[in-house]
């Protein structure tokens, strides 16, 4: 059995993202029979901002920062349940000097090459 690893771009909260991903493996791995890892590249994904200072601001920032805390842990399950994942890389050059070992790299995604 061949190992495909997948890089794409997963953890930008985007449920469209999540479900090309889960495709493209559930695809490979049934369809064609192979182990199929997907690269843990974090990056910049949840990038934290500093509330305003701003009382009223401040109130919508925080209920603002709470649902995303909670759909944050959902997205989160759903991904580690449903995708063999690498290790996370919080870096491009982390991946470059250790990068998970596989007989074939695939991408799925036109955001892969998204210069953010």
């Amino acid at each position: 059995m061949k190992t495909v690893c997948q890089i794409t771009m997963f953890r930008v909260f985007n449920y469209g993202s999540a479900l090309q991903t889960y495709a493209l493996s559930t695809a490979i791995e049934r369809l064609l029979g192979h182990r199929c890892l997907t690269i843990d590249y974090v990056g910049q994904a949840g990038t934290l901002y500093k509330p305003p200072r701003k009382p009223v601001a401040f109130v919508r920032w925080a209920i603002g920062r709470l649902i995303y805390l909670r759909r944050n842990r959902v997205y989160d399950h759903f991904l580690r349940k449903e995708l063999h994942l690498t290790r996370p890389y919080q870096r491009f050059s982390e991946m470059a000097d250790d990068p998970p070992e596989a007989d074939v790299y695939v991408t799925g995604s036109d955001q892969t090459f998204n210069p953010q």
